[in-house]
């Protein structure tokens, strides 16, 4: 998937991803400790604010004084709308918002946050060396980072076979490119400065759930996700054809994907 893709698809991605994502970093800020109301937090790769939901939620469910200082960045333009109006909505008036791609943070000072969170973002940013070096550059010392990564993308892979079976070009998955190692992650970690001793890599697993295969078919029908799209019901029709296909038998019984990811949570040294 392009930036074009996360631009002008910006409510159907957040409408698909919302629940999975957030689950996965629900997971990962268990394992950060509390940031307090003088705590910086960059929410890179923002898309439309489920880590920085969980922050502000987090802090108010604590009730100890006003949420931390959240920026979030995005490259495509459409997911900062998407996090600014969720932001505004709430009246969250410690958080703020840009368009900003995430290998470059010139603007930004260095040693500004205390936390970092990429949450399944690293995989497509063309350079992802260039990212991880930013994140350390901006990350105060002793902060963290959290990178989370697809180990086994259900929902992405169901869209690739079929858009595969269908002889549309190729559809850009979050495991390509070796992104669904291990590997890959740690090492693009540490070639931004991250030491290996301070890095620490852990397995969390959801599920995207549509009740039926009917609903999940139905849930990756829309313009964004057809390949085939041309507005008529044969396209339509064709499109959902492979992706009933596709579906596993248990896929098919419990309407449910699974959704695996690799979260990586990585110190900055004092």
């Amino acid at each position: 998937m392009s930036q074009g893709d996360f631009d002008h698809g910006a409510s159907e991605y957040a409408k698909l991803a919302h629940a999975v994502t957030r689950n996965i970093a629900s997971a990962a800020l268990k394992s950060i400790p509390s940031l307090g109301s003088q705590s910086r937090v960059l929410d890179l790769a923002c898309g439309s604010g489920e880590v920085t939901s969980l922050i502000i939620e987090y802090a108010i469910s604590r009730g100890h004084g006003p949420p931390s200082t959240v920026l979030g960045l995005d490259i495509a333009a459409g997911m900062v709308k998407l996090y600014q109006a969720k932001a505004d909505a709430n009246s969250w008036n410690t958080v703020f918002s840009r368009v900003q791609g995430a290998q470059d943070l010139s603007g930004i000072s260095d040693n500004q946050f205390d936390l970092v969170f990429m949450n399944f973002g690293l995989m497509y940013v063309p350079n992802g060396m260039r990212c991880t070096k930013e994140v350390y550059r901006v990350l105060k010392q002793g902060g963290r980072a959290v990178f989370t990564t697809w180990n086994h993308a259900g929902v992405p892979k169901l869209v690739a076979d079929a858009t595969a079976a269908v002889g549309a070009p190729h559809f850009f998955s979050p495991t390509d490119n070796g992104w669904d190692t291990k590997k890959k992650l740690v090492s693009t970690v540490q070639a931004g400065g991250f030491k290996t001793d301070n890095i620490q890599v852990t397995v969390e697993k959801t599920v995207w759930e549509k009740e039926s295969a009917d609903g999940i078919v139905e849930a990756l029908s829309s313009p964004f996700w057809n390949p085939l799209h041309d507005g008529s019901p044969e396209a339509t029709s064709k499109w959902q054809k492979a992706l009933r296909e596709q579906l596993t038998p248990l896929q098919q019984k419990t309407g449910a994907i699974d959704m695996i990811a690799w979260v990586c949570i990585a110190n900055k040294s004092l």
